[in-house]
């Protein structure tokens, strides 16, 4: 029984290594392609990460004039923990490390957290 629940965790701890790895995100910019902003239209816009170095997350800006871009972006520094911020000039930035978690209208953050508490449902249930 307890070789069943090693087996799912390492499965998992394997699924979140390859979504690390390589991500997709999209990418468009609503100064040249107004349908950037709109989330329902941005499906044809996308990029694989993996293609640029040391890209391996997400991000969404929207800054004034409701200007949004969408793009790959680095983990290092201010990038490095998925959630949103807002700057001096009243940009709100968003980064996340999932495929595709920039293309909702609000803060789409997927957690590490998910799969430990998945983890641990299977060993007490």
């Amino acid at each position: 029984m307890a070789a069943k629940h090693w087996i799912i965790l390492a499965i998992a701890f394997a699924c979140t290594v390859a979504s690390v790895s390589a991500i997709s995100c999209y990418e468009c910019n609503s100064s040249l392609n107004p349908g950037c902003s709109d989330s329902s239209q941005i499906s044809q816009s996308y990029k694989d990460c993996s293609t640029l170095p040391g890209r391996d997350r997400c991000m969404k800006s929207r800054g004034p004039g409701s200007i949004v871009i969408r793009a790959c972006a680095s983990s290092n520094g201010r990038n490095a923990v998925d959630g949103c911020t807002t700057n001096a000039n009243n940009i709100e930035t968003c980064i996340c490390s999932s495929n595709y978690c920039n293309g909702s209208s609000g803060s789409s953050v997927v957690s590490f957290l998910t799969i430990i508490v998945s983890a641990l449902l299977c060993f007490f249930f």
